[in-house]
């Protein structure tokens, strides 16, 4: 596992702390930026959503991986069978790190990339759409609480659009800054033997880009 503790990545913020001991593990980097990459260069505009999934904290919930792999897989095809006005598919990319702090229960943390010419609300497709799943993959109902939208020390629903010079670059450091959170390093020594770290869609490899640091857009 490969740490840094640099303030930015490839050309990108990226949110460390070398004092707090706070790194990034370059490998969700990496796997994150790969995802961008191929979003902003198929639409014209991309919106990030980050959120967490979490467990009823009475412990009436055993956790399993069906659940997060059923949560997964659920959400993905919902969102490639939205009909939107416009014809725009909404071409979800979905990343997510697991992690264990000193209870039993693990939680999750995602970052969710959708054309953003298709989908421009993030409540909406959180409260809509990631919420009822995460509640039909655990067997629960109406159990608020489980969902964090993310969005109580600032804005969620993060848009790129490419067009927007100079401002584009401005919007690449704001997402990368936000989803940096899934590669910190501290919570996820603590994973269980067996526990995945992360995982995600997989970018479509006719379309996958250059590794990163080969791409004029991070210089």
């Amino acid at each position: 596992m490969i740490i840094t503790y640099d303030k930015t990545y490839n050309g990108l913020q990226i949110n460390t702390d070398l004092n707090k001991g706070q790194g990034c593990i370059t490998s969700i980097l990496d796997s994150y930026q790969i995802h961008l990459i191929y979003m902003i260069n198929a639409h014209s505009k991309v919106m990030q959503v980050r959120f967490d999934l979490h467990y009823p904290t009475d412990g009436s919930i055993v956790p399993t991986r069906k659940h997060i792999h059923d949560f997964n897989y659920n959400l993905k095809r919902k969102l490639q069978r939205k009909k939107v006005v416009g014809g725009h598919k909404v071409d979800p990319q979905l990343l997510w790190t697991g992690e264990t702090n000193t209870s039993y229960f693990p939680h999750y943390h995602f970052i969710l990339l959708v054309n953003g010419n298709a989908i421009n609300n993030y409540w909406d497709l959180l409260d809509s759409i990631v919420r009822p799943l995460w509640e039909k993959a655990i067997g629960v109902s109406n159990n608020t609480g489980l969902v964090d939208y993310c969005d109580k020390a600032g804005p969620n629903g993060l848009m790129i659009i490419r067009s927007s010079s100079p401002e584009f670059l401005i919007q690449l450091n704001r997402c990368s800054y936000q989803a940096s959170y899934l590669a910190k390093v501290k919570t996820k020594e603590t994973r269980g033997k067996g526990n995945w770290l992360t995982g995600g869609s997989r970018v479509p490899s006719v379309l996958t880009p250059l590794p990163a640091s080969h791409l004029n857009l991070f210089e």
